[in-house]
């Protein structure tokens, strides 16, 4: 996860070189997945890519998501550690698809295992501390007392996902340090946190997930590298010109299909890849 893309495709190399393993793609050496005992690069085209109008007009909730091979690589990461219940954070630019990536990867796994699923949204700012995350958790959380001390576990349904947006934008103090991912690191390391009272309160089905920006960017703060080191991390980068062409055909597609764009969309049969293209090079 920190590493970039250019030096995991030469690790991805080097490691099926030392393995005697021919590449299934050697110009994208990222692009490779193991399916039914054998080595084969991801086909964007084998999934149903029809975008209709319907999902583009309700696209204020959530996106459609056209799948890509990068879009197909990172969701399978996502789905295995959503399903071991495992914390992880994503890094990537701001307006790579992050969020987008998460909740589809959320939605995905809740449709193919049936589970019964809440999921607490909390948007990060520079005053956002270890208060905030605690009340958030008490709206989706119940407490309870057993054997073991006190344990706070999902209101409703068997697991609770508690997902954090840009969680190194809250300000350090003066020793460079971060009271939210110190709380955060806590609670991954001992599975629960101490409270005002210095009670230990156990987390039971809670699983922490996190996306942040580069520190690069303007706003953002660097993440300790003790809190990056227990959690699963994924980066990526933005979308490769022909996946954005894609992107960009499939909902150019789906939105001449209303009727105002209808005598267009006849007339003009295939013209969306192309008003694509020069979208992706303007």
């Amino acid at each position: 996860g920190n590493l970039s893309e250019d030096s995991r495709s030469d690790l991805t190399r080097e490691m099926f070189k030392i393995a005697n393993e021919p590449l299934p793609d050697t110009t994208k050496p990222l692009n490779v997945r193991f399916d039914d005992g054998q080595l084969t690069t991801y086909n964007p085209s084998a999934y149903e890519t029809d975008i209709s109008l319907e999902a583009v007009l309700a696209s204020a909730d959530l996106p459609p998501l056209i799948p890509t091979e990068s879009v197909l690589r990172n969701m399978d990461l996502f789905r295995r550690w959503l399903v071991d219940e495992q914390p992880f954070i994503v890094c990537g630019p701001e307006g790579c698809g992050k969020n987008l990536l998460i909740r589809h990867a959320i939605n995905r796994m809740v449709n193919e295992t049936d589970s019964t699923v809440n999921v607490a949204i909390l948007n990060c700012n520079a005053q956002t501390s270890s208060r905030d995350v605690l009340q958030k958790l008490r709206q989706f959380s119940a407490m309870s007392t057993g054997a073991t001390g006190r344990i706070f576990r999902p209101k409703e349904g068997r697991r609770l996902i508690f997902y954090m947006k840009d969680i190194n934008l809250p300000t350090p103090d003066k020793y460079d340090t971060s009271e939210i991912i110190m709380f955060l690191q806590q609670a991954v390391m001992h599975h629960g946190f101490y409270d005002d009272d210095l009670e230990f309160v156990q987390l039971e089905h809670i699983q922490i997930i996190a996306s942040f920006a580069p520190a690069s960017t303007l706003g953002r703060h660097r993440i300790a590298t003790r809190f990056t080191a227990i959690v699963r991390v994924c980066s990526f980068s933005y979308p490769a010109p022909e996946e954005l062409q894609e992107v960009y055909s499939q909902m150019m597609a789906a939105a001449m299909t209303t009727p105002n764009f209808q005598n267009v969309a006849d007339k003009a049969h295939g013209v969306a890849p192309k008003v694509a293209e020069a979208m992706v090079d303007i």
